[in-house]
């Protein structure tokens, strides 16, 4: 049975966990800067996409693509975007020719043989979706185009009828990658019947992405791109934007998920779930990998323009804050994350103080949970150079905060250079986990007594 998918009209348009910040300032992420006598560890840098060849996007029917697409050609010139009414047939790829260069953008509907002929000459990259919602999609696309080939079919059959007849609309993703590989429809069957070759396929794809994480898809594909620019991926053309209730999709939902039974029927819906896992699975691995990047990139010396003050960002090589100040911290940042373990932060300081005052210095993450702490009392407020602070970080989806409040002091002021990261004995770290514990604690009980401030 033929694979149908939904018609084009026309040529696309020309086209991660939460935290809570401190009450002064927000995140800001960039590269650490380079500190005289240190060096900042870095992790393999992930490649970018579309820059030493194409980006190719194979466009997969009810799958987010249209949004994916848009969001993607956006970034390019309209004379580098290039697709065959929504479409990509092999003769129409093989036409372009020289065309096929870095800054090139190619989206649509793979045809037979394209995503082969493209391997190795183009970053291909992908999205999924879970097959119960995509068979659901699909079907209600046909039932809404009267010129489709299978609009009587959906019409007059219920929708387990239309999937025991149509059997290709159970594992439609899979027929649509098997027919972008194979170089003829009898090698497209082979490859979808084969346990591995899907899944290996898309293992080699340089993104691959699941249209139910797509936050997390534009995170991920907006690190992956050239200069990193910000993708966002709005919910279009969805099903209950469309007038089709909640209450109808989760009944077509349900009649697909009962149909997994059917003795017939249930190697083809293993096959699409093998699938859909898999994507699940290679956008986890990427995301992991970014996090491990982020953190290594962190790492190192922080120079104190990547931090904040009362005032705002900070500016220059080094802040210089007045001590006298009612400010709830007077330095704090970067709010970045890092590899978990165990570390030393060096905070670079020189203060002249008026008063018996103190600093207090901390590392903190997620804006509430104290990993570290030191109090400088005014002896040592008098001596300029380095104070450290030994902490243990222990998730890397933690985003990290080094901050500095100053209390009791009738005038003066602090010039802060920034914060030397390096890692740490775990026997220095002791002192951290108790933090830790005892701030997750102190946050607990607040939110048994909400409204009650019982530490002020």
């Amino acid at each position: 049975m033929s694979l149908a998918a939904p018609e084009k009209s026309s040529v696309p348009r020309a086209l991660g966990r939460g935290f809570r910040r401190s009450r002064q300032g927000g995140g800001r992420a960039g590269v650490a800067t380079a500190y005289p006598g240190r060096e900042i560890a870095e992790t393999t840098a992930t490649p970018k996409l579309g820059v030493a060849r194409p980006l190719c996007f194979l466009h997969i029917a009810k799958t987010g693509g249209t949004t994916l697409t848009d969001a993607l050609a956006r970034l390019y010139p309209p004379e580098r975007v290039f697709s065959q009414g929504g479409n990509l047939n092999l003769g129409y790829v093989e036409s372009l020719g020289p065309q096929l260069t870095e800054g090139a953008f190619l989206a649509g509907h793979a045809g037979q043989g394209v995503a082969a002929a493209l391997r190795g000459r183009a970053d291909i990259i992908t999205l999924l979706r879970n097959p119960a919602d995509q068979a659901v999609s699909n079907y209600l696309h046909v039932l809404s185009e009267p010129h489709n080939a299978m609009h009587a079919d959906a019409t007059r059959l219920s929708f387990r009828d239309y999937l025991r007849l149509h059997h290709d609309q159970i594992d439609y993703q899979a027929r649509s990658l098997a027919l972008a590989l194979g170089a003829s429809p009898a090698q497209s069957d082979a490859l979808r019947l084969c346990p591995h070759a899907l899944t290996d396929f898309l293992k080699s794809l340089a993104f691959v992405g699941v249209m139910e994480r797509m936050e997390a898809c534009a995170l991920a594909l907006s690190r992956r791109l050239p200069g990193e620019p910000k993708i966002s991926l709005a919910c279009m053309n969805a099903a209950v934007c469309r007038g089709v209730s909640a209450r109808t999709l989760a009944l077509l939902r349900q009649d697909y998920l009962d149909l997994r039974d059917d003795a017939v029927l249930s190697p083809i819906f293993a096959r699409e779930a093998r699938l859909h896992k898999m994507a699940e699975a290679l956008l986890a691995r990427l995301e992991t990998h970014l996090t491990s990047e982020s953190a290594a990139r962190s790492a190192g010396f922080i120079a104190a323009a990547r931090f904040y003050t009362a005032q705002g960002p900070a500016r220059g090589p080094s802040v210089v804050a007045p001590l006298a100040t009612r400010a709830r911290h007077i330095v704090h940042g970067p709010y970045s994350q890092m590899a978990p373990g165990h570390y030393r932060a060096d905070f670079h300081l020189e203060i002249e103080a008026l008063g018996p005052g103190r600093l207090k210095l901390e590392a903190a993450c997620n804006g509430t949970i104290v990993l570290g702490r030191r109090w400088l009392g005014p002896a040592a407020c008098q001596k300029p150079g380095v104070a450290a602070i030994q902490f243990f970080h222990a998730d890397a989806a933690d985003v990290l905060e080094f901050r500095i409040r100053a209390k009791g002091f009738t005038g003066g002021r602090l010039v802060f250079r920034g914060v030397t990261i390096s890692p740490s004995s775990a026997a220095r770290t002791w002192g951290s986990r108790i933090w830790r514990a005892l701030s997750l604690a102190r946050r607990r009980v607040r939110r048994i007594f909400s409204g009650i401030n019982v530490f002020r």
